[in-house]
């Protein structure tokens, strides 16, 4: 047996899930909206754009905020070895109620309860803006990487035209920053940024279930927005680990 695979089932071993609460975990419901479903259906298409020359066999991966298993899930159904860390026993409850034998946590980001370099591959979709130390958080993920491990993260790109509607000054806070200045703190942070993608230039919110929203869908494909993640709403960025590390703060 493979070290991955020896590291693979201690955790599923030593993992234990927390039951809380019998409450619906909203996002399951604003997934399945016709919104919700082209956001999950874009980010799997480009996770799978990042992830395709990799071999990921043997990889072992950790869905940092996964939730109920939107991408765990597909991957875990391919035979791949993925754990799940989300802070919600709601989301953690449905995930079980879909797939239950996927190995899960209860936690947040912020402090990983695992060893140094046991990971390929981390995702953190839809999950940073929620994180209070940023900086310490990618300095926890590049722990916790193998060498020339691949962090996968998606940000709200303050620089896009999504930030003139004024419900975006009521959370200032998800657009912390653009995609120049995270990439910038990706390699203070000892990562060499890797692959982009911009996404969600669709002007509707996620429970939307509008009918012209796949028609959006076919005309920002059609005209390669994908390939503007300077100016993209959201951004997907792939960033490999690497042996250097600056000493200095996220903006």
């Amino acid at each position: 047996m493979g070290k991955n695979n020896c590291q693979f089932n201690y955790l599923r071993q030593k993992m234990r899930w927390i039951q809380s609460e019998n409450e619906e975990y909203y996002p399951d419901f604003a997934n399945s909206t016709v919104m919700g479903n082209y956001l999950t259906k874009k980010e799997e298409e480009l996770i799978n754009a990042i992830l395709e020359k990799e071999n990921l066999n043997n990889s072992l991966m950790l869905d940092i905020g996964g939730g109920s298993g939107r991408f765990a899930i597909p991957l875990h159904l391919k035979g791949k070895k993925v754990i799940v860390l989300d802070s919600s026993a709601n989301a953690l409850l449905s995930l079980k109620n879909n797939q239950n034998n996927l190995p899960i946590i209860r936690g947040n980001g912020e402090k990983l309860p695992f060893k140094s370099g046991t990971f390929d591959i981390i995702f953190v979709i839809e999950t940073i803006e929620y994180i209070t130390n940023k900086q310490s958080f990618l300095d926890e993920c590049r722990t916790m990487l193998k060498e020339d491990g691949i962090l996968i993260v998606t940000i709200l790109n303050r620089l896009s035209y999504k930030m003139l509607h004024p419900n975006r000054k009521k959370r200032p806070e998800f657009y912390w920053t653009t995609y120049g200045e995270f990439k910038k703190s990706l390699i203070t942070g000892g990562f060499d940024p890797e692959k982009a993608f911009g996404f969600n230039w669709i002007p509707a919110n996620r429970s939307s279930n509008n009918s012209l929203i796949p028609y959006f869908a076919m005309i920002e494909c059609f005209l390669g927005l994908k390939n503007l993640p300077s100016i993209s709403p959201w951004v997907i960025i792939s960033a490999r680990k690497n042996n250097k590390k600056h000493d200095k703060k996220l903006v």
